[in-house]
């Protein structure tokens, strides 16, 4: 069959997407950006769209025989200066029944939904949380939108737990790091749990409900019920690392209250139908499996960690005690993946910032590379260079421009950012991107003088440091492109 799945770039539609193709089906996959270069997913034909914005029309639709819809709003994907209430009604009570709607004009066949647990699990958290309820409006919208000849399942998923072959994650990633002892938060879970299923028995019962289900149906899956304790056990026993997790009743910065709809103390706890199993043909017990295959990409990807495009390399520095402390380097880059987690500014315009805060520091290593989600972004040369005067005409919007010469002020002397720029930052940026852009630029200028005090002398594309004391530029350089 030809199939779509949107979002799948992300995670679970990636997987998905992944999972049908190795069943014979012609999968494309769609999402607002193109998939991380280093999955599987990049190699599939992409159609780009937002479908909040309705970008996805029946005549883009058009041909496919099934759909499997894995791009659903969470709090995360509310932008920062939105209402909260009112945009998810948008995108979940909305958008996503009239998606559903296109892929009926369109003439699609078959649709999954993909959809989340809570308002079948525990009915109790809808009249409290807006979140919830607009998850349950998602999962009756878009069934009610099937038809003769148009059949629309939803299968509601709980806290899932997987990997996509190079996909960074947000999320399982800190998780490993803590098992290792690599972030300094002592092996403590908050009380209470739920059910987990991993990314392979999700994508097992969506080809399922593709195949099998019953039109209009909305089918609760999961797998293992399992405390908080118990779940990040499994991480600490992955890695190796003899600590036991212990239930303790305060917040855990690696699982925040607010990500606990529930709230802590308490358990979501339920048996999937097995009638239902066997009809989607999913497996279960397979959250430790799961656990152990996150560890071990987590590993792979620290390694990998400043791996280039292809045929060019990171040089190797020829001082000896460059790593001493491996812990205290993967704690920082624990905070860089925990930023760019929950970054909400352009990378192109946060690759400026740190660009020009890499000039003022004189750091050859950050000099030298650019960062590829920055590239995919819109960076180019031709807009570094215009960073030698960011004040002259350039391609530079306004917005960025402020931001260089905030990061500026900030690297060369941070007390003259008065109250006009400050006021002018506020022209193009909320109160929190003002914020992330501080951290971001604080990230910058304090570890990247780091780097150019330690700098190795290694051959680098900025070249070597000038006897003369002058000064390099990241500017009309062949640089290094760094995908993370």
């Amino acid at each position: 069959m030809k199939i779509f799945v949107a979002g799948g770039t992300g995670a679970l539609g990636g997987h998905a997407a992944i999972h049908l193709a190795a069943q014979g089906h012609d999968v494309t996959i769609g999402g607002r950006k193109p998939a991380h270069p280093d999955t599987p997913m990049a190699a599939m034909p992409f159609l780009q769209g937002d479908y909040v914005a309705g970008d996805y029309t029946a005549d883009r639709l058009a041909g496919f025989d099934w759909v499997v819809f894995a791009a659903g709003n969470d709090p995360r994907h509310v932008p920062q200066d939105a209402d909260f209430d009112a945009y998810l009604i948008k995108a979940n009570h909305e958008a996503l029944p009239a998606f559903f709607a296109t892929a009926r004009d369109a003439g699609v066949k078959r649709a999954i939904q993909l959809g989340s647990f809570y308002f079948q699990a525990a009915p109790e958290l809808l009249a409290g949380n807006s979140y919830i309820r607009s998850r349950q409006a998602a999962c009756e919208g878009a069934r009610a939108e099937g038809c003769p000849g148009f059949d629309v399942i939803s299968v509601n998923a709980p806290f899932m737990v997987g990997t996509v072959p190079g996909l960074p994650s947000a999320i399982f990633d800190p998780y490993t790091q803590w098992a290792k002892g690599l972030i300094p938060i002592p092996p403590y879970a908050p009380p209470g749990g739920t059910n987990f299923m991993s990314f392979r028995s999700l994508s097992e019962a969506i080809e399922g409900a593709l195949e099998r289900g019953e039109p209009g149906k909305a089918y609760l899956v999961g797998d293992e019920n399992l405390s908080f304790a118990q779940y990040f056990q499994l991480f600490f026993d992955a890695v190796g690392n003899p600590a036991k997790v212990e239930t303790r009743d305060e917040e855990l910065p690696l699982l925040p209250d607010v990500a606990i709809p529930q709230g802590r103390n308490n358990f979501i706890r339920y048996e999937p139908d097995a009638a239902e199993t066997a009809l989607l043909g999913y497996r279960r017990h397979d959250v430790k499996a799961a656990v152990e295959e996150v560890v071990a990409q987590f590993g792979r990807m620290e390694r990998d960690i400043m791996g280039v495009e292809k045929n060019r390399a990171m040089p190797e520095t020829n001082t000896p005690d460059r790593n001493p402390r491996p812990e205290l380097d993967a704690a920082m880059m624990a905070l860089d993946a925990t930023l760019r987690a929950h970054r909400t500014l352009p990378p192109r315009l946060v690759e400026l910032v740190r660009l020009r805060v890499a000039f003022h520091n004189q750091c050859r290593p950050c000099m030298s590379i650019r960062y590829g989600d920055a590239v995919d972004d819109g960076l180019d040369e031709g807009l570094v260079c215009a960073l030698e005067r960011p004040e002259a005409p350039s391609d530079m919007s306004a917005a960025e421009r402020v931001a260089v010469r905030y990061a500026d002020r900030f690297a060369t002397n941070h007390l003259a950012i008065d109250a006009a720029l400050l006021d002018e930052l506020r022209s193009h940026f909320s109160a929190g991107e003002i914020r992330e852009l501080a951290i971001q630029t604080a990230f910058f200028t304090g570890f990247g003088r780091m780097g150019a005090v330690f700098d190795g002398g290694e051959a680098l594309p900025v070249g070597a440091r000038p006897a003369d004391g002058s000064r390099l530029a990241p500017w009309g350089i062949d640089p290094l492109v760094v995908r993370l």
